[in-house]
């Protein structure tokens, strides 16, 4: 198993976000603090102009898919 970044629902990634007639920037579109980089007690995840998780380091502890607003982090 290991945790994935949907980068449809994530917001840290450039593009034109998914709203029904919207042409906003998917950082207006969605509110995200990078909550999930500042709860991993391992320091496995990054914001690389895109959220990227070091497998290598993630112990899958889950604290960051609870901590992201858009639901974009989940266990594959």
């Amino acid at each position: 198993m290991a945790i994935v970044v949907n980068k449809e629902k994530c917001c840290t990634y450039t593009g034109t976000c998914q709203c029904t007639g919207c042409h906003c920037e998917k950082s207006q579109a969605h509110s995200c603090t990078s909550s999930c980089v500042d709860v991993c007690p391992t320091e496995a995840i990054r914001d690389l102009n895109g959220i990227v998780i070091d497998q290598d380091l993630c112990d899958e502890c889950g604290l960051c898919i609870d901590a992201c607003e858009n639901d974009a982090l989940e266990m594959n």
